[in-house]
């Protein structure tokens, strides 16, 4: 493989500190044994989400109970999910991307029930195994119940999809809410509020990337305000590898990426005050946090459009990840992505300019 440094950035949007990111300045969160018992009922207009994680043993003691009510789940005409809500259960008003949160049993765990669009079932499940610590499942062959994953019909004839993973966790996510969106004069209408603008350009901050390239991947010519752009295979089966830099990020341009890449594949877009941590995965890249989303194109076709992006926050510039290209191929270079994000360093640059 090849090392590569990324050349300063050609625009920014606010001043930037000369600090480095430093891996010792997130301080860790201690892991703890967790389990998840959640499902997921893939609709032709919707996929619906009904996810709870907590201790092995709270979770075992209500198993029996939450089996029951996947079992019983209906929809209405209008497609919305009803269900009848065991004893000791209770529910609480839904926000702006939750449909529902239900507290289950005496000790009130939490299971978040989440109304999207079309949805990508191997990529969920690999998403939420990845948050407790799992391997994720090589293809749709694997999703079986020796993995964790079973299939329950429904009175209507539609399958629902227990996925029971344990692991551990952090105790990580993103930061509810997004209400921050509004900071600035933002009005959430706009997908872009939030972003930065080209314009004026102040010197950024001594700060760059080192990283290695995965076999397979090449370089191909970049412009502002993209830092490298990388290609992968060819003809109908090609995908891209984009790379961004911006000054420091806040909440707002987390949503805002989000809501672009979920309109690029055509799925609604969500509202401002949205609590992402449903439908993104917290990641560290070089010990900085950061949020991936990874959604598809509607429908079964292996070539629909699929992306996986990244916002990686450091301390004085935000960095944007973005593999896009036919679903098939962003699942097979998702290991590529994982090694990639693995070997970037932070360090400091050698110049720094104007940004022109």
């Amino acid at each position: 493989m090849t090392s590569y440094r990324v050349p300063k950035a050609s625009a920014v949007y606010e001043a930037n500190h000369s600090s480095v990111p430093s891996v010792d300045d997130a301080e860790p969160k201690e892991s703890k044994p967790a389990r998840m018992l959640s499902a997921i009922v893939m609709r032709s207009d919707a996929a619906w989400f009904f996810k709870l994680q907590a201790p092995p043993e709270d979770v075992a003691e209500v198993e029996k109970a939450i089996d029951d009510f996947y079992a019983a789940l209906s929809f209405s005409e209008s497609g919305a999910a009803e269900w009848d809500l065991p004893e000791s259960w209770s529910e609480k008003p839904g926000s702006a991307t939750r449909f529902a949160t239900l507290e289950v049993g005496e000790k009130e765990l939490e299971m978040s029930v989440t109304r999207l669009g079309p949805q990508d079932l191997l990529a969920n499940v690999n998403r939420w195994r990845k948050q407790l610590g799992q391997r994720p499942l090589g293809g749709p062959a694997d999703l079986v119940a020796e993995n964790g994953v079973k299939q329950v019909k429904l009175s209507n004839g539609e399958t629902l999809y227990r996925i029971d993973i344990t692991g551990t966790s952090s105790g990580g996510g993103m930061r509810p809410p997004f209400a921050p969106f509004m900071q600035g004069g933002g009005t959430g209408r706009n997908p872009h509020a939030g972003l930065p603008t080209r314009g004026s350009s102040p010197k950024p901050a001594g700060v760059t990337l080192k990283y290695e390239l995965p076999d397979g991947w090449t370089e191909a010519p970049a412009s502002p305000p993209r830092l490298a752009t990388f290609r992968i295979g060819e003809g109908e089966k090609r995908a891209e590898v984009a790379l961004f830099e911006f000054g420091p990020g806040n909440d707002a341009m987390v949503v805002s990426f989000v809501n672009i890449w979920i309109g690029e594949v055509g799925q609604t877009k969500l509202p401002a005050d949205s609590d992402l941590g449903d439908v993104t995965e917290s990641v560290k890249v070089a010990g900085m946090p950061g949020e991936l989303l990874d959604v598809s194109e509607a429908g079964d076709d292996p070539g629909r459009k699929g992306i996986t992006g990244i916002v990686i926050r450091g301390e004085s510039k935000t960095w944007v990840v973005k593999l896009s290209g036919p679903r098939e191929v962003v699942e097979r270079e998702r290991s590529h992505l994982d090694e990639f994000l693995g070997s970037i360093e932070v360090a400091k640059s050698e110049e720094t300019g104007d940004g022109e």
